[in-house]
């Protein structure tokens, strides 16, 4: 009696994330391979794009309805936030696998945030105030960001001090 062929699933990565994508603005492509290192061909019912955020992510692929014994497919998935925050998502894959769902995961959102405090204020001519900023790293974001003022109404003078402020991926950071 000759051994059966059953079709094996690989996907590479399983987790997509995208950071600092502007919300209305699209990321570039990142891809995932799904690999069907089984003996037997793998067939697809369906490649899409599930979860709370769904909205947010959409793919394309040229796995089409099959993928043979070794042979391998790539699905593009692209990042376009509504609204700010982070978004999560899967890639649901149902096909002839066991177990026959696969699901890759999918994250976005900014690379940091920013709170001032207060959040705004009156300030008579001639006269100074200050703000506490505090930056706050999403996603693991481990960089450093710069502080400058844009376009400040006529007469307005901006500094920061520090001017730049090293985020370690996890903490809170206020400029000392």
């Amino acid at each position: 009696m000759g051994a059966s062929s059953s079709p094996q699933v690989s996907l590479f990565p399983t987790v997509v994330t995208f950071i600092g994508q502007p919300v209305g603005g699209s990321s570039p492509p990142q891809t995932i391979t799904l690999i069907n290192n089984g003996t037997g061909v793998l067939t697809i019912t369906s490649i899409t794009v599930t979860g709370g955020a769904k909205k947010d992510f959409s793919q394309t692929n040229d796995c089409g309805t099959s993928v043979p014994a070794n042979g391998s497919c790539s699905i593009d998935v692209v990042f376009t936030p509504t609204v700010g925050g982070t978004r999560v998502a899967s890639i649901t894959i149902v096909d002839s696998a066991v177990p026959n769902t696969q699901i890759v995961g999918l994250i976005g959102g900014e690379d940091f945030s920013i709170f001032g405090a207060p959040p705004s204020e009156t300030v008579t001519a001639g006269q100074s105030t200050s703000y506490t900023v505090t930056a706050t790293p999403s996603l693991g974001f481990n960089q450093t960001i710069t502080f400058s003022c844009t376009k400040p109404p006529t007469g307005v003078t901006c500094t920061f001090s520090p001017a730049t402020l090293t985020l370690d991926g996890t903490s809170t950071m206020n400029p000392p």
